[in-house]
């Protein structure tokens, strides 16, 4: 452990699993937008939710990118492969909420109900 330490891995790693609860909050807010609809029904409608999260990928970028926010957050900068998988790994999020959503449509459509909005 001290040798992943004295490499500095453990501040990647902590850089890492903060980028991936930013991540997945960021994606739980395409997922709020409806209850039942899948996030992806008329996914640019909202340009402020757009807006909101690009600013928060850019935020996240200059924290774990820029030396002063680095050193005040504790961060690390982090390559094209490590931002890549902390999105796919955040992405579970998205992914169980639809299937969530997808079987509750079958249930209600199996039952007779009409879909919620």
């Amino acid at each position: 452990m001290d040798i992943l330490i004295r490499a500095g891995v453990d501040d990647v790693a902590r850089t890492a699993a903060f980028t991936v609860l930013v991540f997945a909050q960021l994606y739980n807010a395409v997922n709020a937008r409806s209850e039942t609809t899948t996030a992806f029904h008329r996914l640019f409608v909202n340009p402020w939710l757009w807006t909101a999260i690009g600013v928060s990928l850019a935020l996240q970028v200059a924290v774990v990118h820029l030396p002063l926010l680095n050193e005040a957050f504790s961060t690390a900068p982090l390559d094209l492969g490590q931002w890549l998988t902390c999105a796919a790994v955040a992405s579970v999020v998205l992914w169980a909420v639809e299937l969530r959503k997808l079987v509750e449509r079958a249930v209600d459509r199996r039952a007779g109900r009409v879909a919620r909005p």
